[in-house]
């Protein structure tokens, strides 16, 4: 089973300054940060199937709760 970090019911951004890490010409390569996190996940000791359906149950909890999409 892949870790998860459980998140706190709120935080406090008041001194948080809007923008820090955005970068307009930013590309996220998808393929690449799947395999990134396959492999870290092969090397915790899960199989190829589990891995998958690790990925699917997170699929399918994202389409059944929209509003808990970021």
């Amino acid at each position: 089973m892949i870790r998860t970090t459980v998140m706190k019911d709120s935080y406090n951004f008041s001194k948080g300054k809007r923008g820090k890490w955005y970068r307009k010409d930013a590309v996220m390569h998808l393929p690449e940060v799947i395999a990134d996190l396959k492999r870290e996940a092969r090397a915790s000791g899960l199989t190829d199937p589990e891995i998958d359906a690790e990925f699917e149950a997170w699929r399918n909890e994202r389409k059944s709760n929209p509003s808990k999409t970021p």
